[in-house]
């Protein structure tokens, strides 16, 4: 995220924390609505309800900053899941070369070590924009009052969404291919 963009959502955070305090003056206030005289009441209840409205107004202005920042994290994790395909391909692919005797041992081995990093790499920018993604989802739900953001390419994300543990990749045995006999 740029820092720009960072800043965009620090200010919008900063706003849904001065959004929360001031609910939770009117609803102090409410508490003490009977203890209280009313022209005082109305009074005091129309400053927060007005400060509300102003906050919940910039929220409103900048939740179309936040909507398109999540727009553009969703489309960069979506290359990033179709990245982190080819590259599980590309390792099954070589996987398959050396088993039919293709790749020696030693290249295959090398090139399985290249593939494993380059698939832990892949997957943790996936993980690290999956995360992005989900802070930018919650606080665009919270400024916007949903409880479900519609963002392009974030809707295919279960809920229950987990990161893969790539860095468990097991090494698969080598095996030198039998020779083949020849018979006339």
């Amino acid at each position: 995220m740029t820092q720009p963009d960072r800043d965009t959502v620090e200010s919008v955070e900063k706003l849904l924390t001065e959004a929360r305090k001031v609910s939770g003056w009117l609803a102090a206030l409410d508490a003490r609505r009977a203890d209280t005289a009313p022209a005082v009441y109305e009074r005091v209840r129309a400053d927060y309800l007005a400060k509300l409205e102003k906050v919940q107004g910039k929220l409103t202005a900048a939740a179309d900053s936040v909507q398109a920042l999540a727009a553009d994290v969703a489309m960069r994790l979506t290359d990033k899941e179709q990245a982190l395909a080819a590259k599980r391909e590309e390792r099954a692919e070589a996987e398959l070369r050396a088993a039919v005797g293709e790749y020696s041992e030693r290249e295959w081995e090398k090139r399985r070590t290249r593939l494993d990093d380059d698939i832990a790499a892949a997957a943790a920018e996936r993980d690290a924009l999956h995360g992005e993604l989900t802070r930018l989802r919650a606080v665009l739900d919270e400024a916007t009052g949903r409880t479900a953001t519609p963002v392009a390419g974030v809707d295919a994300l279960p809920e229950d969404w987990a990161p893969a543990a790539d860095a468990d990749l097991e090494p698969v045995g080598f095996q030198e291919p039998a020779p083949a006999s020849v018979t006339d």
